[in-house]
């Protein structure tokens, strides 16, 4: 939770685009989450192992 608390609001939605990385890095960026969506994720697993 320390780095969801410690990340900026406004980086929250940041999620890369194809022009975020060079044609040569041959980087796939097709449904990449946020840190929102990640930070979530993470939240529930966590959740759900506690239980």
């Amino acid at each position: 939770m320390g780095v969801a608390q410690a990340m900026p609001a406004d980086k929250y939605g940041f999620g890369p685009a194809a022009g975020t990385f060079a044609a040569s890095q041959g980087v796939k960026v097709d449904g990449a989450r946020t840190f929102a969506m990640f930070s979530r994720a993470k939240v529930w697993s966590i959740q759900i192992a506690m239980a």
